[in-house]
């Protein structure tokens, strides 16, 4: 199967699973709290559906209420997602809200996806 290409959305499945762990959100927590059908989510983490932009909107907001931001790609990184608020992020990470899978040695409160 070739793989897709994901640049025309805000962010690519990668991103989507990272802010999912930083948040230790469930696939279906995620589709409750962006008011999304579960099976569109499983489908575009796993490369093999281009949502439509509203979804792809509904994801964003919710992921970015919960206060976590996707960072873009540039000449110094790759796609990502970190906290938006470092404090915050800490806190929630010094909590056990953060998933297990997190390096948590990195200081600036971001992952890279």
């Amino acid at each position: 199967m070739p793989e897709r290409s994901y640049e025309h959305h805000m962010f690519n499945p990668a991103q989507l699973r990272a802010a999912r762990a930083l948040l230790n959100w469930s696939q279906e927590d995620l589709a409750s709290r962006a008011n999304v059908a579960l099976m569109m989510i499983k489908n575009f983490e796993r490369s093999l559906s281009d949502p439509r932009l509203s979804s792809m909107n509904k994801l964003k907001s919710a992921i970015e209420a919960a206060g976590v931001r996707f960072i873009e790609a540039n000449d110094m990184h790759g796609p990502g997602v970190c906290w938006s608020n470092g404090q915050a992020g800490e806190a929630r990470l010094k909590d056990g809200e953060a998933g297990d899978s997190l390096d948590r040695s990195a200081n600036d409160g971001s992952a890279e996806a």
